[in-house]
């Protein structure tokens, strides 16, 4: 059985926090039921300049404990946006994808020293992090006022 805890912020912001995660580890990892997900809402300064980050909390093979930061005072879009690109990083560290081994980080087996936006993680998150936000909020919000879609 999986268990998604999110801490801090308003009661609103943990439940989206909470439905978000969930919806994403359905669609990204539906088979998964070992997964403990901390998700803690932090005020921009405990961030320090981050919207999100993502922890692998035990680093080892087939990692099943994750920690998440955000950003609460973002807006609503962002907010989910963000979180939907944190669990893409979960994903990777529970597929074994993404890896931390002697503080170096290996993509499929192969060690990487890239700069932020070149880290082939990071580009797989954010090439995905848009249609899954956008999945959840259109099956669970419907709209977000000044958010434009795909028209598929």
């Amino acid at each position: 059985m999986n268990f998604i805890t999110a801490r801090g912020g308003t009661h609103k912001q943990r439940q989206l926090a909470e439905n978000v995660a969930w919806f994403c580890s359905e669609e990204l990892m539906p088979r998964c039921r070992t997964l403990d997900i901390d998700i803690w809402l932090r005020s921009p300064k405990a961030m320090g300049g981050d919207l999100g980050t993502c922890l692998n909390v035990t680093g080892t093979v087939r990692s099943r404990e994750f920690e998440i930061e955000l950003d609460k005072s973002m807006t609503k879009y962002k907010f989910i946006l963000t979180l939907a690109h944190e669990m893409i990083h979960v994903e990777q560290g529970y597929k074994n994808k993404l890896q931390e081994k002697h503080l170096k980080q290996f993509w499929e087996g192969k060690e990487v020293n890239a700069s932020y936006y070149k880290q082939p993680w990071e580009r797989d998150a954010f090439a995905r992090q848009q249609p899954l936000a956008h999945k959840f909020i259109k099956t669970h919000i419907g709209t977000i006022t000044g958010v434009k879609y795909d028209k598929k």
